[in-house]
């Protein structure tokens, strides 16, 4: 059976994590394929006990890279929420990090080997919504939208969730090799120091309503009549999002 911990006992444990020796249960589906992309960082080794403890029986799945990043995803059903994790190593530094996300609980955890590889631990989130008085991306132009009888996207996405920024482009791209249009909305936890001068912060309440704050990024297609697809969340390249709006509208190939 697999284990849950909250974070009020986790955080020590991820401090402690470059001295931890623990036997683990066997490493997912996916393990010497992100050993052999991610093994030749120095912070290897804590990296790969963290991910032991985080989703022991999850299968990874390999998301776009890049020259300069290698990136995997995994989603697992806990008993109470959905799961989320996503691993990404930088080229440049063979700095590694980790991202998992659980309900309205994100954390971000990084190893950097210019900082010999100690355990730096991110919080993010709470467990309510508290949106701005005043946000550009509202019910009213989301109605706007569909008033124009034409398929249209809306990406959901979040400046802490490096993967939701790098979508952008792909989701983008896409989309107008479809004949769609659409619009990006920002994450709403966001301090003001978190946002700077990013604009269209989400506050559509059937946006939000129908998942789009679940996992950044969220991708959510509409069809002509005004209907929406479950979001798709997640980073895919360009031909892995052409093919869920496809499907979504109902053209899948």
């Amino acid at each position: 059976m697999r284990r849950h911990f909250s974070w009020i006992f986790l955080l020590p444990l991820l401090t402690s994590l470059a001295f931890a020796s623990v036997a683990f249960a066997p490493f997912a589906l996916a393990h010497d394929t992100i050993r052999r992309d991610f093994s030749r960082s120095p912070c290897y080794p804590q990296f790969e006990r963290l991910m032991r403890e985080w989703a022991p029986e999850s299968s990874w799945k390999k998301l776009a890279s890049d020259s300069k990043t290698r990136a995997y995803t995994s989603t697992v059903q806990g008993a109470d929420s959905l799961e989320v994790f996503q691993v990404q190593q930088s080229l440049l530094n063979q700095t590694l990090t980790a991202f998992r996300e659980r309900g309205n609980d994100r954390h971000q955890v990084t190893l950097n080997p210019q900082k010999n590889c100690a355990v730096e631990v991110e919080a993010a989130g709470n467990s309510s919504l508290h949106l701005p008085v005043t946000s550009p991306f509202t019910d009213r132009e989301l109605a706007t939208l569909i008033a124009r009888k034409k398929p249209f996207y809306v990406y959901v996405w979040s400046p802490k969730m490096p993967f939701s920024k790098q979508g952008i482009p792909l989701a983008k791209q896409a989309a107008k090799d479809l004949g769609l249009d659409g619009m990006l909305a920002l994450d709403p936890w966001l301090s003001d120091s978190e946002r700077g001068t990013l604009s269209g912060t989400l506050a559509s309440k059937a946006l939000i309503a129908n998942g789009a704050l679940h996992h950044f990024p969220a991708l959510m297609v509409y069809n002509a009549d005004g209907e929406a697809c479950a979001p798709f969340h997640g980073l895919d390249t360009v031909a892995g999002y052409t093919k869920w709006i496809k499907k979504c509208l109902g053209n899948a190939e």
